[in-house]
């Protein structure tokens, strides 16, 4: 029973489970958190210096209330990380503070600010590296155990190189054991609020043999145990206690990662993940599918999303569009409607274009991540705090509001509530939906409901939304470096798998303009 409830709900266990931390590289690292993380929900929890303390790194971790009582706010699960579903992502944020760092200032100088490292926390770290090199990546680190406190935290790492120039990759499992006295208190004062649940939970536990993840609230700060707490209270200081909790679930999870790669470049980068990660081609098949064959109704062109220059309406550029691949450590759950911990998003210049793929690369100095996008569960409040720091999204013009109706008729038959789309063109939101090409399916299906039951019909007809589609909101910041480079994006998911293609191509256009609108000012 057990293993078919994880089958159901996770469809495959891959060793990579999911994306543990992100690090940037910056020139300013207080500047960038304050102006650009914080905005978005993250606070810093811890701080470091390299051996050599010629770098210094600040933790970060989103939904934090108080730096003062963390252990209060996380449940650890098997002594190695947040409970996933609290939808918390780790970031490290690293400077240099001397001028003889070269290599690092060198990279700067190439990139401008850029994420240097993606790391995956991993059932059994020496399989993932092995199977990373025998398929051709190389090392940078070879497995590696480090001890903390009187050796009852280990935490286990290997690195590897990307595809990606200056990118690593690193695998990571950790057991923390030394979780204090307050950690302690802290789990005896919520047991008292689960004791009323104790005679459901006792039922339920004859039926669950999961007794082995072990789950205490704990301070997330020892599960990184080489970073120290921040004495200072007023740096980086966190807004109100009652204004903070009000936040929480704003910004989650990591959806999604965007790279952008040069044209003719999509199969070496695919295959590399494939054969070294063991990631696949997004699947939206709800069955597991072991060959090397998967299918998936977003892509177009066989095995990749594809846009031309076709199917854009507004933008004056010629050689415009991408070819796209979504690769995963799991397939989609459609049963469920959930996305894969990892989603990798790969884009490919087209031959002589002229997009923001193209734009990137120049910039950039080469392939790379373009962006990150965070879960939100709310993502109206998110871009509400978002802006009251100061955070600049990118404008999208009145007219894809104005259309909005007629594209989304699928998804909303009585045109889209009127509170909704106000509040989208208040906070420049995009909206889309998973399967517009369903529309003549969805109606076949609405038709015979009604043949079936009067009573449904009235209920259809008064129904605002299409409840058998998912639709998904988001929103794109503005570059975060003087070079049309990276950004970030706030997703929330309303039952939705895709990305939204309508949307993809409003991003374009938008990013477009901003680019231009820059140019002439620098002229």
């Amino acid at each position: 029973m057990k293993n078919e409830k994880i089958k159901v709900d996770n469809h495959i266990q891959n060793n990579i489970q999911f994306i543990d931390c992100l690090e940037f590289w910056v020139s300013n690292a207080k500047s960038f958190i304050k102006s650009f993380l914080q905005p978005m929900n993250f606070e810093v929890i811890g701080m470091r210096f390299n051996d050599e303390r010629s770098r210094i790194q600040y933790l970060l971790l989103n939904n934090v209330i108080s730096r003062c009582n963390l252990q209060n706010q996380f449940q650890i699960e098997n002594n190695s990380y947040i409970k996933p579903i609290q939808g918390n992502q780790f970031i490290k944020v690293t400077s240099s503070i001397s001028p003889n760092d070269l290599d690092f200032h060198l990279k700067i100088q190439k990139h401008g600010d850029f994420i240097q490292n993606i790391s995956f926390y991993c059932n059994d770290i020496n399989l993932a590296y092995n199977k990373s090199i025998n398929n051709g990546a190389k090392s940078v680190q070879l497995p590696m155990k480090e001890y903390f406190k009187n050796c009852k935290d280990i935490v286990e790492t290997a690195i590897i190189e990307s595809p990606f120039k200056d990118l690593q990759h690193t695998f990571i499992n950790r057991n923390i054991t030394s979780f204090d006295s307050n950690d302690n208190n802290n789990n005896n004062n919520n047991n008292n609020n689960n004791n009323n649940n104790n005679n459901n939970n006792n039922n339920n536990n004859n039926n669950n043999d999961n007794n082995n993840n072990k789950e205490i609230f704990g301070n997330p700060l020892f599960l990184y145990p080489e970073f120290e707490e921040i004495k200072d209270k007023e740096l980086f200081k966190i807004q109100k206690e009652d204004e903070s909790s009000i936040n929480i679930g704003c910004t989650g999870s990591l959806d999604h990662i965007a790279t952008c790669i040069k044209n003719g470049e999509m199969n070496y980068f695919v295959e590399w993940y494939r054969k070294c990660l063991g990631f696949k081609l997004l699947s939206d098949k709800d069955s597991v599918d072991e060959s090397e064959n998967f299918e998936n109704e977003l892509i177009l062109d066989k095995n990749f999303y594809v846009i031309t220059k076709s199917d854009f309406k507004y933008t004056k550029k010629e050689n415009i569009g991408l070819k796209m691949a979504v690769l995963s450590n799991q397939p989609l759950n459609t049963s469920f409607h959930k996305t894969p911990p990892i989603q990798f998003v790969i884009s490919e210049a087209i031959q002589g274009g002229e997009g923001q793929i193209e734009q990137f690369i120049h910039y950039f100095g080469g392939e790379g991540v373009q962006h990150l996008a965070f879960n939100s569960n709310n993502i109206f409040k998110a871009v509400e705090i978002a802006k009251s720091q100061k955070l600049e999204f990118v404008y999208i013009p009145q007219s894809y509001y104005s259309k909005l109706d007629e594209r989304l008729k699928h998804l909303f038959p009585n045109s889209i509530p009127k509170i909704l789309k106000e509040n989208l063109m208040k906070f420049g939101i995009l909206i889309d939906s998973d399967a517009i090409t369903n529309t003549n399916e969805n109606n076949n299906n609405n038709n015979n409901n009604n043949n079936n039951n009067n009573n449904n019909i009235n209920s259809q007809n008064n129904t605002e939304i299409n409840q058998n589609i998912g639709y998904i909101k988001q929103i794109f910041t503005k570059y975060i470096n003087d070079r049309p480079t990276m950004f970030f994006e706030l997703i929330e998911r309303s039952n939705a798998l895709g990305f939204g293609k309508g949307n993809i191509i409003a991003l374009f256009e938008s990013l477009e303009k901003e680019s231009s609108g820059s140019q002439k000012k620098s002229d």
